[in-house]
């Protein structure tokens, strides 16, 4: 059997210097005037312009288009970037500036009222309230009406009497809407089946006069005009 033998390197009396010491002992290089040129006090925006304008003129000497100088701006779309529940930011708020100063409120006139309007038992809007003038009824004060007026009843009227009794239904149903149109502002809860049926009451003889007007109108269908 053959003996291995180890071969048994020499040291070497070389002066070299060891890897780790080779940075005390590296020179430092001369700096050229060339490695500065790479440095520009130019600003990133008009770095930026001359590229795009490079890159034009490149464009157009070769003739493709640069879908690049044609492209639209990135948008950002995340709504919540910039919130961090980590750091506490809190909800992002959009800050707006007006150009125009705010309007400032002016004070009301304290002349008071008119004094012909004053406890005036006759006023006009009294005519949106009823006798007891209050802007809410009871159901059952809200139901306390009579029947609609029928066709054969309306038939034998005059058209005085027509257009008398339309003004009253008028009058009538706008005092039920002001009373609904409060109930629903104070969210009362009540009221509301009893103000319907008195509504329908209202318009049914709203609605019937129409063949009796359109008699008055052509005196030669039989009406006493």
């Amino acid at each position: 059997m053959a003996s291995l033998t180890r071969p048994f390197l020499t040291p070497s009396h070389s002066t070299s210097v060891p890897l780790f010491l080779a940075p005390a002992f590296a020179r430092p290089l001369p700096i050229s005037i060339s490695a500065t040129a790479q440095f520009s006090t130019s600003t990133p925006n008009q770095r930026s312009s001359a590229t795009r304008k490079q890159a034009g003129i490149k464009a157009a000497t070769s003739g493709k288009p640069n879908w690049a100088l044609k492209a639209r701006p990135k948008i950002d779309r995340n709504k919540k970037r910039g919130v961090s529940a980590i750091c506490r930011t809190g909800p992002r708020s959009t800050r707006g500036l007006w150009i125009y100063p705010l309007p400032v409120p002016v004070a009301r006139d304290h002349r008071g009222t008119n004094p012909e309007y004053v406890e005036a038992q006759d006023h006009g809007l009294w005519g949106f309230f009823d006798q007891s003038k209050q802007a809410l009824l009871d159901p059952e004060q809200e139901s306390s009406h009579g029947r609609a007026w029928e066709y054969k009843e309306l038939s034998v009227k005059s058209f005085d009497d027509l257009h008398k009794l339309y003004w009253v239904c008028v009058k009538e149903l706008n005092r039920s809407l002001t009373r609904e149109k409060e109930r629903t502002r104070l969210r009362a809860g009540f009221g509301e089946v009893e103000h319907q049926e008195r509504v329908d009451v209202v318009k049914s003889p709203m609605m019937n006069p129409t063949p009796f007007t359109r008699r008055y109108e052509y005196p030669g269908l039989g009406g006493n005009a």
